[in-house]
């Protein structure tokens, strides 16, 4: 649960299995001097007023979560996403990111307007390190939350053996086209630092 605590391990399940608002650019396109953003889930957004105390996003439309319980396929929607900001805003690592925030507003189904307390021209750069959102569902069940990982991301989740061991499957409905290259991902967890050890020596991590 990112909501609990800003975890490089829940970092990656995270990010192989949703999305943010806006992200990060990285990869040979991106800038080591710059921190630039680019599209996500919101295919735009912009500062609603002169002096950046509202923002409006604009969801991609089309955008289905994994089609497995308990979303089943169904279209991410701004109620998504204000449930998720909501969350954040009330609790958790991330509640200062979001303390500016004053209202959260679906103006649509793609469509999320942001307002803020103060002037802040960076806050979509703020939301686009750890901001993954979250669907409804999940946030409404918080004990859920803690056992699965569903979203709009490229892979679904198909095993999760705690303290062990995930296996991702690619999502073929996923939202950006060609993407991802890879069908299967297994991650493992080892916290015995001479097993770790002797893994790298023995090269018996990398053998498939």
């Amino acid at each position: 649960d990112m909501n609990r605590t800003l975890s490089c391990t829940i970092y990656h399940t995270m990010n192989y299995t949703n999305n943010k608002l806006v992200r990060g650019k990285s990869g040979a396109n991106a800038n080591p001097k710059l921190v630039e953003i680019e599209p996500d889930l919101a295919v735009s957004w912009e500062a609603a007023n002169p002096d950046s105390t509202e923002f409006v996003f604009n969801l991609k439309p089309g955008v289905m979560t994994h089609d497995k319980a308990p979303t089943n396929g169904r279209e991410f929607t701004s109620a998504d996403v204000v449930a998720t900001m909501e969350l954040f805003k009330s609790e958790g690592p991330q509640k200062d990111v979001y303390a500016p925030v004053t209202s959260i507003e679906a103006v649509d189904d793609h469509t999320v307007r942001v307002k803020l307390s103060q002037p802040l021209a960076d806050f979509p750069t703020n939301i686009s390190s750890w901001s993954f959102m979250f669907v409804k569902e999940l946030v409404d069940n918080e004990d859920l939350r803690q056992e699965i990982a569903v979203g709009t991301g490229p892979y679904i989740q198909e095993e999760w053996a705690k303290n062990e061991r995930s296996t991702f499957q690619r999502n073929p409905n996923y939202h950006e086209e060609g993407l991802p290259f890879i069908d299967t991902i297994y991650a493992q967890t080892q916290n015995d630092a001479n097993v770790v050890r002797a893994g790298f020596i023995t090269d018996d991590f990398f053998e498939f």
